[in-house]
């Protein structure tokens, strides 16, 4: 399986030249002021799509992370439960894609990935967002659901449908229709000779399934975002999160 959780910028950034060059930049994480580092190299994709750009990127930050310890009172005999608290670098990886669109890992790496690289961009209208997907769009154009996420209202508000092709049933059909999705799983061809799962979740996540177990290669799953995807995208709002010390552990 492939994975990705996507974010973006509202207009295009205009990176070109600023490739295989380091930002480094300043701010505070916990109160304490850190010197974040951010390279950008740029590659070629493997589908030779001349008008698309793919830059891989690294990004070194600093997270807070508590540590228990357990320390105990001469006096008393004691024992007590603390936690200490350090900031820690971490490498984060992830992607550009035609000066819009960034990719992350998961959906905890996210808000750190597009706050430090609106920081070191400058701000303002470089400023990325968490895409979120338009599902109800989706769900109409790409049927076959194999699984799903839903919510809905009444005595049984929600959970979690598997079946082959779920709109098709004729027990729920038509209640089908009318729940909204959190995420749908459903079949592709977009890649011959491939049996393709994809799972797409309303808050930008995206994971492509090959049923024989092969991995789809990165820039196989860039490719199926751009083609497939890019056009059912919404922007959400700035990420403002506080990172918390359970991060990462």
């Amino acid at each position: 399986m492939t994975n990705g959780v996507f974010s973006a910028f509202e207009e295009e950034m205009k990176l070109k030249g600023k490739f295989s060059k380091i930002f480094t930049f300043n701010h505070e994480v916990e109160g304490e002021s850190v010197e974040g580092v951010i390279q950008l190299r740029e590659t070629q994709s493997e589908y030779k799509i001349e008008e698309d750009r793919i830059l891989n990127c690294e990004l070194i930050d600093y997270i807070q992370v508590g540590r228990h310890t357990r320390d105990k009172d001469e006096d008393t005999g004691r024992y007590s439960i603390k936690i200490k608290y350090s900031l820690v670098p971490r490498l984060f990886t992830f992607q550009i894609i035609n000066d819009k669109f960034v990719r992350t890992n998961n959906i905890k790496e996210r808000p750190i990935v597009i706050k430090a690289l609106s920081i070191a961009l400058g701000g303002n209208k470089n400023t990325a967002r968490p895409v979120h997907f338009n599902m109800q769009k989706l769900e109409t154009d790409f049927p076959k659901h194999k699984k799903s996420n839903v919510k809905r209202s009444g005595f049984w508000q929600g959970g979690t449908i598997h079946g082959i092709d779920i709109a098709k049933d004729p027990l729920l059909a038509k209640e089908y229709a009318q729940m909204l999705k959190s995420s749908i799983t459903f079949e592709s061809g977009y890649f011959e000779k491939m049996n393709l799962s994809v799972s797409v979740s309303k808050y930008g996540g995206v994971s492509l399934n090959l049923d024989e177990g092969d991995d789809i290669s990165d820039s196989q799953f860039i490719e199926y975002f751009i083609n497939e995807l890019m056009d059912y995208v919404v922007l959400g709002k700035v990420i403002r999160r506080r990172r918390t010390s359970s991060e990462f552990e």
